[in-house]
């Protein structure tokens, strides 16, 4: 993947977006968690959904030239692979490194195994996260690009899509007829994989031919953004958005989420001064983007050691302060992780 994604930089900019709000999301929580109730961004959780369409939208636009051959289908599992694991496996053997984060001595080498490997589990017969909290969506990806590939080596291009929509259909309205207490099953059948294939469906809409003119694809980002608050309102109010059914998410969330990427994609192409698109930060924080949303976390606890050592009851205007040095070194660390681990590995696998 290159960091303009075959030059459309609309891409980019969505990416870096989503990170963001999930980062500003969980520094919200994370200050509230030290008694530094600064403000909250709820909202912010749904730059997951925007990863989960961004993501069914690459996978058919990076494959589009895909043989359906075999040795094809390995460079492509080798490439996904490769995307998801080396920064994944940095970041957890950091939060094994700090007992802030995990005692290796009460959890066993089962759930470390099942962590690193990103097989979902129970504990205690619940359901848990990774060792990286935030690396439950990772759940979701692994076992999307494994059945696309799949789909790609059996079916050919053009009907992957075809294959993995009645996949996934299947195992949804199996998982809703009848509940298995099983990890695997009560995760690889979530409606949240429903957003891959709204990705899906945006790629070959535009790779078909479909084109917006600005006003159509302006309005459909308006149309995206008008719908929050108003599913938001029907769905959601009721709810605190960590109890937020799945289907409902991807109703809230989901749908909306689409309907702003497309605009942006055809908006982008419709654009005659396409360099308005070329923005250089929102180029860079679409790059990190990834080594963002798994390291910030770690990034607020860590920082937060010396700095409440300093500001032991921090006063608003010190609780902003922190926020906003949580903030740009969560950034730094990220683009560092890009620069000396995503990128070399992304060279390699090219």
């Amino acid at each position: 993947m290159t960091s303009t994604f075959g030059h459309i930089h609309s891409i980019q900019w969505l990416r870096g977006l989503a990170a963001l709000m999930v980062v500003i999301h969980h520094l919200g929580l994370y200050l509230t968690e030290k008694n530094m109730p600064l403000f909250s961004f709820h909202a912010g959780a749904m730059g997951v959904d925007l990863f989960f369409v961004i993501s069914g939208f690459i996978i058919v636009y990076v494959t589009r030239n895909h043989a359906g051959n075999w040795p094809d289908t390995q460079q492509y599992f080798r490439r996904r692979l490769a995307r998801i694991f080396p920064m994944y496996w940095l970041i957890t053997l950091l939060y094994l490194s700090f007992p802030q984060f995990v005692d290796v001595h009460q959890v066993g080498w089962e759930k470390i195994i099942r962590s690193m490997l990103l097989l979902p589990m129970y504990w205690l017969n619940n359901w848990v996260n990774p060792f990286v909290i935030q690396g439950w969506t990772l759940y979701y990806e692994l076992f999307f690009y494994i059945l696309f590939g799949l789909s790609l080596w059996a079916f050919k291009p053009g009907k992957a899509t075809i294959a993995i929509s009645v996949a996934f259909i299947f195992l949804i309205i199996a998982g809703w007829a009848k509940p298995i207490q099983n990890p695997f099953f009560s995760c690889y059948s979530s409606p949240l994989l429903l957003e891959f294939l709204l990705g899906n469906l945006i790629a070959h809409a535009y790779l078909s031919g479909i084109r917006l003119s600005q006003l159509q694809a302006t309005g459909l980002i308006f149309f995206g953004i008008l719908l929050l608050p108003l599913l938001k309102h029907g769905f959601v109010d009721p709810l605190p958005y960590t109890a937020m059914p799945p289907y409902v998410r991807v109703i809230a969330w989901g749908i909306p989420a689409a309907l702003i990427i497309a605009g942006a994609i055809f908006l982008e192409h419709a654009t005659q001064h396409k360099n308005i698109w070329r923005n250089k930060i929102a180029e860079l924080y679409g790059n990190w983007s990834y080594s963002l949303y798994l390291v910030h976390y770690a990034v607020f606890v860590l920082a937060s050691l010396p700095a409440l050592i300093i500001w032991a009851k921090p006063e608003r205007l010190h609780q902003a302060i922190l926020a906003i040095i949580f903030l740009c070194i969560a950034t730094l660390v990220a683009a560092a992780c890009f620069r000396w681990v995503e990128l070399p590995i992304q060279r390699r696998f090219r």
